[in-house]
């Protein structure tokens, strides 16, 4: 007579562990108030940059969220053409992953950065800034810079997007051509 009892009592405990386990915690792992939630999303993008009313630029992303309180852009899958102020194409851009300034047009790239600089000038980082309204390229990342052969290498950089004025800030090495 007592094993119908002691089944009882497991089954009992058992239910008990399942309402238990299942009530606490499911209003805290719902609320979406810790998380970011784009207010548009597009694919195969394309946006125009522009600065003083000529065009800068021409950014193509694969996504790009809009968080319109932040006004500003998170792009996958970035590449941006670059035109100097005749309107002449002077470098491209290419990145994973990135943000876009709507104000100031400012572009931060992270993850496989490649520059490409119209004179053949080719720039590869982690991160990278570009800000219009200095024409300037910033980055605090290792760099390697490939100028028609000529190699150099650090950390931390600042540049036009023709490189003809790089500033390189730690363990600066190279390899430079003999004229």
């Amino acid at each position: 007579m007592m094993f119908p009892d002691r089944r009882f009592f497991l089954i009992c405990l058992t239910i008990g562990f399942l309402f238990v386990g299942c009530s606490s915690n499911s209003q805290e792992s719902s609320s979406p108030s810790n998380t970011r939630v784009a207010d548009r999303v597009m694919f195969n993008a394309d946006i125009e940059l522009t600065q003083a009313g000529k065009l800068s630029g021409q950014l193509s992303a694969d996504s790009l969220l809009f968080f319109d309180k932040e006004d500003r852009i998170l792009g996958f899958g970035i590449e941006v053409d670059f035109f100097d102020e005749k309107g002449e194409f002077s470098g491209n851009l290419s990145a994973d992953s990135g943000w876009i300034e709507n104000r100031s047009q400012r572009i931060t790239v992270y993850g496989n950065v490649f520059f490409s600089g119209a004179e053949g000038v080719q720039l590869w980082t982690d991160s990278l800034a570009y800000y219009p309204e200095i024409t300037r390229i910033r980055t605090m990342a290792g760099v390697k810079i490939d100028r028609n052969g000529e190699f150099i290498f650090g950390g931390g950089l600042d540049s036009d997007l023709a490189f003809k004025d790089i500033r390189i800030t730690q363990n600066v090495s190279g390899r430079l051509k003999q004229d």
